[in-house]
């Protein structure tokens, strides 16, 4: 085990319930393309990243003393992290919310935990403590995403199937359907949002490696705090040049909407907070078995939230796969929180 077990398994639930929440802020309101939501969410991100920074002693600062060093290499991962989330918009157009999510999610959490099991992207091999409790636990994690994938209400299968209907016949306008599937034939759309899907996938499930093989030279600081704010900066700078090269090529057709501002702020503070809990728990517990972990929460966490407050899932058929994602999901995670001890 690579640290405090205890201390691993509290960043994990933090990282989990951030992660779970950190979208509360702007459900009610319209992102459009995402690229200048995912500029102002990484504003926040960043002031996040800086404070935590600051406020935490770490290897190679002092709390409120200083701040530890710029390490270029340590971007990588935030720059790989921005380009899979300014993917997701374009995917959830092309195939849907249920199967993006459930995709790019299970391409996330397997490259994350294979990462670590394996050693790979030059990241040391971390085996779990009890190798076939892992196995098991990440398998069931993998299954109860085609569950949950099918948690969802007739009135939003039959929504989305409107809006492709209307697209199909060309009743959207034209520089809308443009911007949303940038002319690709409509029997390419499914083909391209899928590899999208995985391809955010992987670039999600590699954020931490730049990192974690920093830590793991001689001469680097072990403390994966020392890392965030340069990991950080790779997101905000990725953010800033995507959104200059938006304006630039869209011009006055810009979705720049003054009141996503703060929400997006806020979103991404909330997230930067959950990733410093992944980083935190990938240091205390291993990428095998906190990876697995930290992916599985933030669905349960949404998907109680979206039940007991929002009222969503009204249907029987959605709440009983819902309800079977649930019983297959938590004794995975409790399988693999196990095969660490």
């Amino acid at each position: 085990m690579a640290g405090n077990m205890l201390m691993g398994f509290l960043w994990c639930a933090i990282a989990g319930i951030g992660f779970g929440t950190n979208f509360l802020p702007v459900k009610k309101l319209d992102a459009g393309d995402g690229v200048f939501f995912s500029f102002c969410m990484s504003l926040g991100i960043m002031a996040v990243g800086l404070l935590g920074s600051f406020l935490a002693h770490t290897q190679e600062s002092d709390a409120f003393a200083g701040m530890p060093s710029f390490k270029p290499y340590a971007m990588l991962g935030g720059v790989t992290w921005m380009l899979g989330n300014l993917m997701c918009p374009l995917i959830i157009k092309w195939i849907g919310l249920g199967l993006g999510l459930t995709v790019w999610d299970l391409t996330n959490m397997l490259v994350g935990w294979a990462t670590g099991y394996f050693g790979l992207f030059r990241v040391p091999q971390e085996h779990a403590h009890v190798q076939w409790m892992n196995l098991l636990g990440i398998s069931l994690a993998t299954g109860s995403l085609f569950l949950f994938i099918q948690a969802k209400d007739a009135v939003e299968t039959a929504s989305e199937e409107k809006e492709e209907d209307l697209e199909e016949r060309g009743e959207v306008e034209h520089a809308e359907s443009m911007a949303r599937h940038c002319d690709i034939p409509h029997r390419l759309r499914w083909l391209c949002g899928l590899v999208m899907a995985l391809g955010a996938g992987v670039l999600f499930g590699y954020t931490f490696d730049p990192a974690i093989e920093l830590a793991n030279r001689p001469y680097h600081s072990k403390d994966q705090m020392d890392y965030v704010w340069s990991n950080f900066a790779g997101i905000l700078l990725t953010g800033n040049i995507v959104f200059v090269l938006y304006v630039l090529f869209r011009g006055q057709k810009s979705y720049i909407p003054r009141a996503v501002v703060l929400p997006a702020m806020l979103s991404g503070a909330i997230w930067a907070v959950a990733q410093l809990a992944w980083f935190k728990a990938n240091q205390e517990l291993s990428m095998s078995v906190a990876f697995p972990i930290v992916a599985s929460l933030p669905g349960i966490v949404a998907m109680v939230l979206g039940v007991f407050i929002f009222g969503e899932l009204q249907t029987k058929w959605a709440r009983i796969f819902a309800l079977l994602g649930i019983l297959v999901r938590v004794p995975g995670i409790a399988l693999i929180a196990l095969s660490g001890a």
